[in-house]
């Protein structure tokens, strides 16, 4: 199997046991096959000693004031902060930003102690709009995170 990463950031795959395409579907494969390498939504980056980090999804990724911003950037950093047990981050549409960023969390901690955190780790293109508090996070079937506001 052949691997590399895209402009992007996107890992794609190349392998005699990747799938061709989609049957009856020509549309769907062009969206996912391009000169026979499988994109893998997949966002990663490599270090020196070649290993991949998976940093999200690139179907997951938030667009505000025109940057790019992976919502497991901001879940990383608030999870660090004491007293968040869980969390998760979701975007809403916004007339102005493209979109506008949640982070919701789990714990006994205030809201603003969460914010001041978070301050003092992220760059400020990545602070999140707000700051709440939430009794429940709804996770798919899975048993995967559901990333709505």
């Amino acid at each position: 199997m052949e691997g590399r990463i895209a402009d992007d950031g996107e890992l794609l795959l190349r392998s005699p046991c990747v799938m061709k395409g989609y049957f009856g579907d020509p549309a769907a494969t062009a969206a996912k096959i391009e000169g026979g390498w499988l994109k893998t939504g997949d966002l990663v980056r490599q270090d020196a000693g070649g290993y991949l980090y998976i940093l999200g999804r690139k179907d997951g990724m938030l667009i505000r004031c025109g940057v790019n911003i992976l919502p497991e950037e901001i879940e990383e950093a608030a999870s660090a902060c004491p007293g968040v047990r869980a969390c998760a981050v979701c975007g809403e549409a916004d007339e102005t930003k493209g979109q506008k960023i949640t982070l919701f969390f789990q714990g006994e901690v205030l809201p603003g102690k969460v914010r001041a955190f978070l301050a003092e780790r992220l760059a400020a293109y990545l602070m999140p709009d707000a700051v709440r508090r939430a009794e429940d996070l709804p996770v798919s079937p899975g048993g995967k995170r559901v990333r709505k506001c």
